[in-house]
């Protein structure tokens, strides 16, 4: 469970601005390691697809080029 919770959560809420937010409330109230992993696979899977904050972010157009600009999801 501590293995599939996680994963699954940071897939339904994959978002690396929300997923920075939940690891900043689990670190000031001291949650429980169960909510560091999952704010953890949030932010990476929003790294994977490219949200933050519900906004597309384009960080690379091709073959890692940095582009840096914002568009809608």
């Amino acid at each position: 469970m501590l293995a599939t919770v996680p994963f699954l959560f940071g897939m339904m809420f994959s978002d690396m601005g929300h997923g920075l937010m939940l690891l900043s409330i689990a670190f000031f109230f001291n949650l429980g390691t169960i909510f560091y992993l999952m704010a953890f696979m949030s932010i990476y899977c929003g790294f994977i697809y490219n949200e933050f904050f519900g906004m597309k972010v384009v960080l690379w157009d091709h073959l890692g080029v940095i582009n840096g600009e914002w568009g809608v999801a």
